[in-house]
């Protein structure tokens, strides 16, 4: 008998979990596949979304290119990266699935991607994410409800990026997952019919009092006035991997420190931030950011 509470797992189902369990050794063959393909990463396209340290490469894009990571809707094509891992293919190729799009992404030590929601610039096509952990530690997780999710192994997995506000954030050495972005058949139907979430998989994030975000305020203002303005954003981008924030309250301490700050147009721009991080987003934006 599964131990989960069935309210709790079953509230946290539509946003993640397991959809099956792939063959055993899965992981480690795509792993060593990359490993001996000596791929050339690229810094990840959503550059106002991560932290340093995350890349990523295209399996399948609109063009056929490995470098270009910024998705958007098509019919995709297999990438040069792709032909160079010939077993990945094949077990990608026999999970049925209508693609849009699929990346690989590397967090290294301490590589975050901060909270946002996911498709607000594509079509209304319904879609889901699937992701394939390939290489991974028991210190990298994602974020999302107030929890923080272990992806483990030889494991297919479902998040819904678009109504779940979530990010993720790897503690460990680096990680890598193949992330593909799908548009919903009747495979994937069939596959959510089975889906599972174990409650023992989800840990709860610590709820915040007004002297924990007082606290990182102030360090986060001192490292401002020490000439480390990224440090200082990104200490605070990272209080939502530790407390179990109000949506987009991450976002709202960046913009809380420009105001004491007395910084109007980084109050400005973090407000914009936060409403297309976690609302509307457009490509075009997404485009200038990447360039």
């Amino acid at each position: 008998m599964h131990s989960y509470n069935e309210e709790s797992s079953k509230n946290y189902l539509s946003a993640i979990s397991r959809l099956k369990l792939l063959e055993e050794g899965t992981s480690k063959i795509i792993s060593d596949e990359i490993e001996a393909a000596n791929l050339d990463w690229r810094n990840f396209s959503y550059s106002e979304y991560v932290s340093q340290g995350v890349y990523s490469l295209s399996l399948l894009s609109s063009d056929g290119d490995g470098s270009n990571t910024l998705i958007k809707d098509c019919k995709p094509k297999p990438t040069e990266v792709l032909n160079k891992l010939p077993k990945t293919a094949e077990i990608l190729n026999n999970l049925g699935l209508d693609f849009m799009w699929a990346r690989l992404n590397l967090l290294g030590p301490n590589a975050c991607l901060w909270e946002h929601r996911d498709y607000s610039e594509l079509d209304n096509r319904e879609k889901l994410r699937l992701h394939i952990p390939v290489k991974t530690n028991d210190n990298a997780y994602l974020i999302l409800e107030g929890k923080k999710v272990h992806l483990h192994k030889d494991g297919l997995w479902k998040l819904n990026p678009a109504d779940f506000v979530h990010g993720a954030v790897n503690e460990g050495e680096d990680r890598i997952h193949i992330v593909l972005d799908c548009y919903v058949n009747d495979n994937l139907r069939n596959l959510i019919k089975d889906e599972y979430l174990d409650e023992s998989w989800l840990a709860d994030l610590k709820k915040p009092t007004t002297a924990d975000f007082n606290d990182k305020l102030i360090n986060a203002l001192r490292l401002y006035q020490g000439d480390r303005k990224r440090d200082a954003e990104e200490l605070l981008l990272r209080t939502y991997y530790h407390f179990n924030h109000q949506e987009g309250g991450s976002l709202d301490l960046v913009r809380e420190m420009y105001h004491l700050l007395g910084k109007k147009e980084e109050v400005n721009l973090w407000e914009s931030r936060k409403t297309r991080f976690l609302k509307q987003e457009t490509y075009e934006n997404l485009t200038a950011a990447a360039v």
